[in-house]
């Protein structure tokens, strides 16, 4: 069991780059494999690992992460409001997680700041992205407080820098995911978007399993 959590990284790190660097060459078969292969990786530690309803809650964010992924790569129809679903799902999860852990009472200054940022963010997003989502106004604009409640839980739950680190950088790859499909195509967007993404999943797994422990 201790060797296979050694493994978790190596192995997570692996088949994430392994990924990223077959981007280029999407679609090919059965390329929703490999794409999840990363998340069945923490997955597998998660249950391994965590201890208690951290380890329910977190094991339930990443399968639907994991079905996200999958229907996310797949071309049949509606597959991005099924995986939209799936996301939103498993953000719930992670913002009641988080929210948890919070220390709502003993707010320090910098979280204040750092909240403040995070809804003028999310207010810029809204009104950038919003008018251009047509018939996805609003499961776009649901994810987008979801996603927006999670970040400000992950700052406020006093974890360490992991759990913080991963809830930024999910609203980074979502950020650059809705604006390629609603706005315009950023340059690289695909490779920065699962970079930012292995990430945000990477550190939400350290953080809230170093919590449990």
């Amino acid at each position: 069991m201790l060797t296979l959590l050694r493994l978790t990284t190596p192995l997570f790190l692996l088949f994430a780059f392994i990924y990223v660097a077959s981007i280029s060459q999407l679609p090919y078969d059965l390329d929703f494999l490999l794409k999840v292969l990363p998340i069945v990786v923490l997955l597998v530690a998660v249950i391994i690992s965590a201890r208690g309803n951290i380890r329910l809650f977190l094991s339930t964010a990443i399968v639907m992460s994991g079905i996200g992924d999958v229907m996310l790569a797949l071309s049949i129809e509606n597959a991005f409001l099924f995986g939209l679903g799936a996301f939103l799902v498993a953000q719930i999860v992670y913002a009641v997680t988080l929210f948890k852990l919070s220390r709502i009472s003993d707010i320090k200054f910098t979280q204040k700041i750092s909240i403040a940022v995070m809804l003028v963010y999310a207010v810029i997003m809204a009104m950038y992205l919003l008018p251009h989502t047509g018939g996805m106004l609003i499961p776009v604009s649901v994810y987008l407080l979801v996603i927006t409640a999670m970040g400000i839980a992950a700052l406020l739950s006093n974890l360490n820098r992991w759990a913080i680190i991963g809830a930024i950088s999910f609203i980074a790859s979502d950020s650059l995911l809705a604006i390629s499909l609603f706005r315009e195509p950023l340059p690289y967007s695909s490779f920065l978007v699962m970079i930012t993404y292995y990430l945000a999943q990477y550190n939400l797994y350290r953080g809230l399993v170093k919590q449990s422990l």
